[in-house]
């Protein structure tokens, strides 16, 4: 255990053996908990003896808990091994204490209090969620009976419960007092998040009393850090047990930090999309026999670096996905596994880019078979895993039907486009002129103007649309009478507008028109002007909306510094006017 829960942090190590040691002092009569013989971060729990009026009397149902290394600062996960027809099996179970809802949770919340949770969940039909399932009394009843027979397949159950291997007479509940109340003497003096004294002073910053008054300024700070990180949180923090405001100073960053945060992260993003196409380029190079740039030797080499980077993202991608399971047993697998949507949306897109560009170089035949065979069988094993857990002929049919769904879709935009054009309200939200539609009609028009040998048109077209751009963004900015409508769509217009000059920039070459001898001067020049003016309108009609999602930033990476409760009030008086 000490082996694997290395990766587990000091302040989660004490909490997680103080919960496991106020559980084996109170234990529950429906529930078993132990930790796993691996790793401190995986617990195994039993539910059994359930209520003789519930379809589940006669069952027992092993689940796990997951914690994070962050523990209890993070939520941990959920997930049934048992069927019981009522939770999914190998699923994150969505709950208010999981990690589906991290904005929701509360370190005050232990162990036997999130298998509390789960039990009246459990229990209870009347609630719903991701991960439950309906099913009919009977076949839950059904389930109970062969649940003892499935947990004696499970090794870990096997080893951690012999206990719960064969089905017990049922015997009367018997009220038990909460491992709280039993043990507060104890926890009077220690820090209710990390559950240990240590060295760094206990404070009181709010009005909770008894083993709820003490907590490490440090354990309070790095909770409502992760809390804002994950989106929870009010404007100003407090205690989740008595709601009072705690004292302290916060400080946020500022505009220049907020700037340079997503400066940098497109930079990041633009480099790595630079050497995607860079690393594709080069590959298709390199089969080109006598004709490749590079040699023999560097050409292998470079075919081998191409190779081992794609099945990485396609490793991490087969280790994360599907959405909402647990991560794999493998620890092997557990190197290549990320929650972080970002890199999966990262991974994803890049993974799919690669696949799609070797396919269309070999269908052209600019790329033999032998080179494309590996990666599109890496692909369609990949797309396979996506649709099932496990490869089979299920799995198969609903990739069949994505498949034909896909190829159908043309078909029904057609439709839904006909239909729509048909409804006159439609059309005239469409066209009209303080809409984000007309536009991104305008800039489709700019596409078609390409085709000309003229580059009049096209540049026409721009300073038209720049004029008027620019009229429209003084008078939102100076009078802000009129009603833009369909604000958001604009990013959408911008971002078609990047590309409509990306294409007249990269793709087109104009032969007559303004500066005969150099085309690309006035398009360049007439281009950027049009993709500033565009870009903004989309900045000035959405505001509002940037506002405060900078405001929702400098809240989630603000530092918070607690002050003690009597030294804040010191501080108070101290400022009062005499």
């Amino acid at each position: 255990m000490e082996a694997q829960s290395a990766s587990a942090t000091a302040t989660s190590v004490r909490r997680l053996r103080r919960e496991l040691q106020l559980i084996q002092q109170s234990p529950n009569s429906q529930v078993a908990v132990k930790p796993s013989s691996s790793s401190l971060l995986e617990w195994h729990f039993a539910l059994h003896s359930l209520p003789a009026d519930t379809p589940y009397s006669s069952g027992c149902y092993h689940g796990r808990l997951l914690f994070p290394a962050n523990y209890p600062h993070a939520p941990p996960t959920v997930v049934m091994v048992t069927p019981s027809g009522r939770l999914e099996v190998g699923c994150r179970l969505c709950l208010s204490m999981t990690d589906f809802h991290p904005e929701s949770w509360n370190p005050a919340w232990s162990v036997d209090t999130i298998l509390t949770g789960l039990l009246s969940f459990f229990l209870s039909d009347s609630e719903s969620g991701y991960g439950s399932v309906q099913s009919l009394d009977e076949q839950r009843r059904q389930l109970a009976r062969s649940s003892w027979a499935h947990n004696a397949t499970d090794p870990d159950f096997v080893q951690l419960f012999p206990e719960l291997m064969e089905p017990p007479e049922r015997r009367a509940s018997t009220a038990q007092g909460s491992s709280q109340e039993r043990a507060a003497h104890m926890q009077a003096r220690e820090c209710w998040i990390c559950r240990d004294v240590g060295s760094e002073p206990l404070i009181h910053p709010c009005a909770c009393r008894g083993s709820m008054s003490g907590v490490h300024a440090s354990c309070v700070e790095q909770w409502m850090r992760h809390q804002r990180q994950a989106g929870g949180g009010g404007s100003r923090p407090r205690c989740s047990i008595c709601r009072e405001a705690y004292l302290g100073q916060e400080v946020r960053p500022g505009l220049s930090s907020f700037v340079f945060h997503y400066a940098s992260d497109f930079g990041g993003q633009l480099i790595c999309s630079a050497l995607l196409v860079a690393m594709l380029l080069g590959f298709q190079d390199c089969w080109r026999g006598k004709e490749a740039a590079l040699p023999l030797p560097a050409s292998i080499a470079f075919i081998l670096m191409f190779g081992c980077v794609t099945l990485h993202k396609f490793a991490v991608l087969a280790a994360s996905l599907p959405l909402h399971r647990p991560p794999p047993r493998s620890p092997r697998a557990q190197r290549f596994h990320t929650s972080d949507p970002q890199k999966l949306a990262r991974n994803s897109a890049e993974a799919l880019t690669t696949i799609c560009v070797l396919a269309v170089w070999y269908m052209r035949g600019e790329l033999p078979f032998v080179a494309f065979l590996p990666f599109g069988i890496v692909g369609v094993c990949f797309v396979l895993k996506v649709f099932s857990s496990r490869l089979s002929w299920s799995s198969l049919c609903v990739l069949t039907r994505a498949v034909l769904r896909c190829l159908l879709l043309p078909v029904m935009l057609l439709r839904h486009v006909t239909l729509s054009l048909l409804d006159p309200r439609w059309v005239l939200q469409l066209v009209h002129p303080l809409g984000a539609g007309s536009h991104a009609l305008l800039v489709l028009g700019t596409l078609l103007l390409m085709l000309c040998s003229s580059n009049v048109p096209l540049i026409l077209l721009w300073a038209v649309h720049s004029a008027a751009l620019a009229l429209a963004i003084a008078e939102k900015v100076m009078a802000a009478r009129l009603v833009w409508r369909h604000t958001f769509a604009w990013i959408y217009v911008a971002q078609l507008a990047f590309f409509s000059m990306y294409v007249a920039n990269t793709c087109c070459h104009f032969q007559r028109g303004f500066c005969p001898d150099r085309t690309w001067v006035p398009v360049a020049t007439a281009s950027a002007l049009w993709l500033t003016c565009v870009c903004t309108m989309a900045l000035v009609v959405n505001w509002e909306e940037c506002v405060r999602h900078y405001r929702n930033w400098q809240r989630q990476h603000g530092v918070f510094t607690l002050a003690h409760r009597g030294e804040a009030f010191a501080e108070h008086r101290r400022d009062l006017p005499v």
